[in-house]
């Protein structure tokens, strides 16, 4: 699983401006959330919440985060394939 500033760039250019995107964290995804404003600023994205859930079969703890689309994203993202693991906006 990619943290949560990578998920943003592969992801949000997909997502059409006023839709959502959702992602699934561990049990503590505060520091991610964090981590991820510069490439929510970039991509045009805002957290909208992050709810705690519990994993039916095995009852670990996971948290959804979910990432409204508020413009276009500019032409520039995504980055070519590897990129936004290797080199995240943070």
């Amino acid at each position: 699983m990619a943290r949560l500033a990578a998920l943003n760039e592969l992801c949000l250019p997909f997502v059409r401006p006023g839709g959502q995107f959702a992602a699934m964290k561990g049990t503590d995804p505060d520091e991610e959330v964090r981590e991820a404003g510069r490439s929510l600023r970039e991509l045009k994205g805002k957290v909208r919440e992050v709810s705690a859930m519990k994993l039916p079969l095995e009852q670990s703890e996971r948290h959804v985060v979910l990432i409204d689309k508020l413009a276009a994203t500019p032409r520039a993202y995504p980055r070519k394939a590897g990129t936004p693991v290797k080199q995240p906006l943070l």
